[in-house]
């Protein structure tokens, strides 16, 4: 069973001053009109986690090493007169939506800014927040949090009610390495934990938790990268039910590859497994390619320059590796490509 919630989005958004991001509502937060659009990323690389344990100022994330994929994903922003379900949740004022999931959002500026979720629906979820989800509180700069109590009734194979909390906090400052070598300074990041305890009557149904990582930039209205992590606890089952997604914004960590035309159909890596050698076809490269091996740890183990054309092979050897994983990357001028191998016995 796939319990699909998403409580914090791109809601909270950003403003330069000085060498501080400051969150406004009124300059940035999300309105009618508005689109944001995302690709997937491959995490591989990252075997053992993503570096989001850094927290503080003078922060640097190093996110360099992920990989685009040729999923993507858009958010648009519409009034909720043009969404009929909207009916069912008092006092929305703006609807996001993502495909088939709809997400219910009031924006008031009284007695306080703040942006509140009002519910969601999809093909096989509803929620419907009796106590809302404060998302974002304006303004908003690093150091700044807040915890908000809600509860509701939901949907999804059985109903019932839930209750919990959105704690919410600007949690880290400093830089942002990104693919294609970008690096952002002076990004606020935004760690958000949902917890939404689930009930029937009065037995306990499961738990739901989400941990969401939002980077910003001031040169994005929308985080250039987020990181979501989804968990699910039904009672009776033997384990919790996880995923995790990380998303790039495709105006920053993707940019360079969308424009330059560049796709992992591109490269041709084989055999994998390999044992001694591996074999590299590249179809679009020409000219001068710098092609590098790294380990699982990210140090460099294999690099070399060659001059290919079109339809050449180039041929690696690894006789004198370890077995292990491994990730191989190509890149002529600004164009660069990625791919995981595992070398056996």
């Amino acid at each position: 069973m796939k319990f699909h919630f998403l409580l914090v989005l791109s809601f909270v958004s950003m403003a330069s001053k000085a060498q501080t991001l400051v969150l406004t509502q009124g300059a940035y937060e999300p309105a009618i009109g508005d689109s944001s659009f995302y690709h997937v990323l491959d995490t591989n690389y990252f075997w053992a986690g993503l570096p989001n344990s850094t927290a503080g100022s003078n922060s640097t994330w190093n996110f360099s090493n992920l990989i685009s994929t040729a999923v993507k994903a858009n958010s648009s922003y519409v009034d909720p007169i043009t969404v009929p379900s909207a009916t069912a949740y008092a006092g929305t004022n703006l609807v996001q939506k993502q495909g088939a999931l709809f997400n219910y959002f009031k924006s008031v500026t009284t007695p306080s800014p703040q942006t509140e979720m009002l519910g969601l629906s999809s093909n096989t979820l509803n929620l419907n927040f009796t106590n809302s989800a404060i998302l974002a509180k304006y303004p908003v700069s690093y150091g700044n949090s807040f915890t908000d109590n809600i509860s509701g009734t939901f949907n999804f194979s059985v109903s019932g009610t839930f209750n919990g909390s959105v704690s919410t906090s600007a949690d880290g400052a400093g830089t942002l390495h990104l693919p294609n070598g970008l690096s952002l300074s002076n990004v606020l990041r935004v760690k958000s934990v949902q917890t939404i305890n689930l009930g029937l009557g009065i037995i306990p149904f499961g738990t739901a938790k989400q941990t969401v990582y939002n980077y910003f930039h001031s040169s994005q209205k929308f985080p250039v990268l987020n990181i979501t992590y989804t968990s699910l606890s039904i009672i009776g089952s033997a384990s919790p039910s996880v995923s995790a997604i990380v998303t790039g914004n495709s105006k920053t960590i993707i940019v360079g590859l969308e424009e330059e035309g560049m796709d992992l159909s591109d490269l041709s890596l084989y055999p994998n497994p390999a044992r001694e050698v591996i074999f590299i076809d590249v179809k679009q490269f020409l000219g001068e390619v710098h092609i590098e091996l790294f380990d699982s740890k990210g140090a460099s183990v294999y690099t070399t320059k060659r001059i290919l054309t079109g339809g050449s092979t180039e041929v690696v050897s690894l006789s004198d590796l370890p077995k292990g994983l491994y990730f191989v990357k190509l890149q002529s001028g600004t164009h660069s490509l990625q791919r995981k191998i595992i070398l056996q016995d």
